[in-house]
């Protein structure tokens, strides 16, 4: 089974998102501090995304999620001038490690989709540092034959920073943990009497943590 190659696009973007924000800083430091906020802001991400692992049925190894570029997008709508409600999506194009009962590893895919919020914690700062939660679920999507995809209940929090740079534009950069909530007992991506290579990777209980760093582009409007 082939694996996943280096995604080199998601770096270049980031690095470009970040060259930009560097060099519309210092143009930024002329702006008010306290502005008009706008009801709706809409921030597309990348970033890396590492953690998480899976055991393996018979097995004491466990398979373990290496680290990968992720993409998200979040939509807030403004509840006032220190708080919003957010929905929020991610993506995740991922890969378990190999193992005795995988030697080429799995390809899986992990999205979150999640409804929650956003906090200042310094109102009337130039520089808007926040903090986020968000509760949702979690979609396991391993490519393995006849394997079932696995939804899970998930939380997240973290914190970010956004930098002003236009009106109704600023640089995001945000950090996010995430914990999904695995079933106890059982295969993990397929359904009860199944047989298949997707049955032996199992949840057991456990908490799937997962943790990110990215930078965003928002747009308020």
């Amino acid at each position: 089974m082939k694996t996943r190659e280096t995604r080199h696009p998601g770096a270049l973007a980031l690095g470009a998102v970040l060259a930009f924000g560097g060099a519309s800083f210092a143009m930024a430091g002329e702006a008010d501090g306290e502005v008009t906020k706008f009801p709706f802001e809409i921030t597309p991400y990348v970033g890396y995304q590492s953690g998480g692992k899976f055991d393996i049925e018979g097995t004491d190894e466990k398979g373990h999620v290496s680290s990968q570029v992720a993409y998200a997008i979040a939509l807030n709508f403004r509840d006032n001038n220190e708080t919003q409600y957010q929905v929020f999506y991610s993506r995740q194009p991922a890969h378990m490690d190999a193992t005795s009962t995988f030697p080429n590893g799995v390809d899986v895919d992990i999205d979150y989709i999640h409804f929650g919020g956003t906090v200042r914690v310094d109102p009337g700062s130039f520089l808007e540092p926040y903090i986020v939660g968000t509760v949702g679920a979690t979609l396991l999507s391993p490519n393995l034959p006849s394997a079932h995809n696995s939804q899970v209940f998930s939380i997240a929090f973290g914190a970010g920073l956004r930098v002003p740079v236009r009106p109704q534009f600023n640089i995001l950069m945000e950090g996010r943990a995430f914990l999904s909530f695995l079933p106890s007992g059982g295969a993990l991506f397929c359904s009860s009497g199944q047989t298949g290579a997707g049955c032996r990777i199992q949840g057991s209980g456990s908490v799937f943590t997962q943790y990110a760093l990215m930078v965003g582009a928002s747009f308020e409007f």
